[in-house]
């Protein structure tokens, strides 16, 4: 089960170009979290997290 998660978790990171930020709260929001953040700039905020939710 942990190796699942942590394959998960590469290709979160991966997909997130290397920016861990936006990789872990891909995985507290949802995996489209990484295509919002994209769509706004590319770089993981605070603000970003929020106005998801």
């Amino acid at each position: 089960m942990r190796i699942d998660v942590f394959g998960k978790q590469a290709q979160q990171l991966k997909k997130a170009k290397g920016d861990l930020k936006t990789a872990i709260q891909s995985y507290n929001l949802s995996d489209g979290f990484i295509d919002y953040v994209d769509q706004r700039g590319g770089h993981y905020t605070k603000e970003l997290a929020i106005n998801l939710i």
